[in-house]
């Protein structure tokens, strides 16, 4: 799978993906500016943000125009806001490829930002937040972002408080989008049955007036958070304890990110997974159970998470526990490491069957680290590569007692009790 990428003259990054029998085309914008960025009074606002561009501009005066263009020619959109980044695409037939990138250029570059709009948008974003509030799963993993990283940037929701949501004005908006919105944070990428002329030309032209800016970095670095207690407890009375327990790692570009990958399919790699097998075919305690890692560009963490029976809880974080030790205690015999690594390589390329897949994978590489892009192959020697000393190594490297935290949401009120269990 090819690539080409370049920076245009006017600052802008710009990714082809050639998919040359496709029908269809993706054209994706990414920002690096998300809720990590954010200073405190700003927690949201990225994502606020994101919201509002599609609430009309000079060209498209209401939302409406915006919607009805893109429906009109069957085109499948959206935008997406995390921690480091925000992302608007618009996925269509080729032939419409010229329009759809038009639009999208417009609600970034001239999106109007008015005040009643805001105050509109901001009654559905404050109903997103009373949504995720009610949902155990979404609470949960909050609470425990905020167990690793405390009252910084990456322990704050990126949705932000009622609070902040309930401060902003258009004169905010402004403000964070001069700073962050500018060529040399953004990457443009199209994907799919379009020649790389063509998509060069198109975006060169569209996105040719867009202000030019200082490149701003994080406001802080992540560093090592030490809460007073490492469980962090939410009482609800609820049929079933969803909890999260977990640890920090280390960022996006550590050597020790392919070991950590590979680990996550030992314990995760589908319904054969350890966690999986442990809590729900042999305990019969849960639902879902799953482990995973998440990784940016300055920290990173891994979490075990599941929905139990309430009596049942601390039956199945023992059973958790015993499966984090096992992996630090023996090594993974070779046929479970390559079941994992091919686990791995086999999702990977799966999730690049689509234009708007292939935008994403290559459009993150280059929005973080524009000369560190790895294409599929070289992603799967990087798996095959890893080994089952390595695996035991990075176990015993961030599966350390001491280091875990554990969030929980259900109709429990002894810490002391989960304190204990971690030691």
């Amino acid at each position: 799978m090819n690539y080409t990428a370049e920076t245009l003259t006017n600052g802008v990054r710009f990714v082809h993906v050639p998919m040359p029998s496709n029908p269809a085309v993706t054209s994706m914008v990414l920002i690096n500016a998300g809720s990590e960025h954010e200073r405190r009074e700003e927690s949201g606002i990225s994502h606020f943000l994101e919201h509002m561009l599609f609430k009309g501009t000079e060209k498209r005066p209401k939302g409406i125009d915006i919607s009805r263009e893109l429906d009109e020619i069957g085109a499948s959109y959206n935008a997406f806001t995390s921690r480091e980044y925000t992302g608007f695409y618009v996925k269509s037939a080729k032939l419409h490829f010229e329009k759809v990138t038009d639009v999208l250029a417009d609600i970034v570059l001239h999106s109007r930002l008015r005040d009643e709009d805001i105050e509109r948008e901001r009654g559905v974003i404050l109903e997103e937040i009373n949504m995720y509030r009610d949902l155990p799963q979404e609470l949960v993993a909050d609470m425990f972002t905020t167990l690793l990283y405390g009252d910084s940037p990456a322990g704050r929701d990126v949705l932000g408080s009622k609070e902040t949501v309930g401060s902003f004005a258009s004169t905010h908006f402004r403000s964070y989008r001069k700073r962050h919105y500018i060529p040399e944070k953004t990457v443009v990428i199209v994907a799919g049955g379009i020649t790389e002329e063509r998509a060069r030309e198109t975006v060169a032209k569209l996105f040719a007036e867009y202000p030019k800016g200082q490149k701003q970095t994080k406001k802080k670095k992540v560093g090592r958070f030490t809460p007073e207690s490492r469980v962090k407890l939410s009482y609800k009375k609820t049929d079933q304890t969803h909890f999260i327990l977990g640890s920090t790692t280390c960022d996006r570009y550590h050597e020790d990110v392919w070991t950590l990958g590979v680990l996550s399919a030992v314990l995760d790699g589908g319904m054969s997974g350890r966690i999986f097998q442990r809590i729900r075919e042999e305990l019969g305690a849960a639902y879902y159970a799953s482990y995973g890692s998440s990784f940016y560009t300055d920290h990173g963490d891994w979490s075990l998470s599941a929905g139990v029976a309430n009596a049942r809880t601390q039956e199945v974080l023992r059973a958790s526990l015993e499966e984090l030790e096992r992996v630090q205690r023996e090594l993974v015999d070779p046929e479970e490491l390559k079941k994992a690594q091919e686990y791995l390589i086999g999702s990977l390329l799966l999730s690049l069957e689509t234009s708007g897949a292939r935008a994403r994978f290559y459009g993150f590489q280059s929005l973080f680290k524009e000369d560190q892009m790895y294409t599929p192959d070289e992603l799967s020697k990087k798996i095959k590569a890893v080994t089952a000393e390595d695996i035991q190594r990075i176990a015993k490297k961030y599966f350390k007692r001491r280091s875990l935290r554990l969030a929980l949401i259900g109709p429990h009120k002894n810490v002391a009790s989960f304190e204990k269990l971690l030691k």
